[in-house]
């Protein structure tokens, strides 16, 4: 339980915290810049989260990394590192030889479709 917990505060803080501190920057940035040397408007703080927002779904940047993020979690909380070390090395030499060549067959097959 305190794991889970743990887990729901970060995904709090990444998907809320780090958002707001970076508006609260471009607002800061844009009300301190822009309204003085071009005569743009001063921002509010929803609207400087919206800037931000839109800016980086336009980037793939912040959002990328939340599922970045997601994965990592994920990865992290159900597939721990031991659990796959002992069943890779339960496996006979065969069957992680098969594993290693369908892993190449199935990236030099998307590697050449993408080019």
């Amino acid at each position: 339980m305190k794991h889970t917990f743990k887990t729901f505060a970060v995904l709090i803080l990444w998907g809320a915290g780090i958002p707001a501190l970076l508006s609260l920057a471009v607002l800061l940035l844009w009300n301190a810049t822009l309204p003085a040397i071009c005569g743009f408007a001063t921002l509010s703080f929803w609207q400087a989260l919206g800037i931000f927002l839109l800016g980086q779904l336009l980037s793939a940047g912040f959002v990328a990394g939340i599922f970045l993020l997601g994965a990592f979690v994920h990865g992290a909380r159900h597939h721990s590192h031991k659990d796959l070390h002992n069943h890779w090395h339960s496996m006979s030499r065969e069957e992680r030889h098969r594993i290693m060549r369908d892993f190449l067959h199935r990236h030099s097959t998307d590697n050449q479709t993408a080019e």
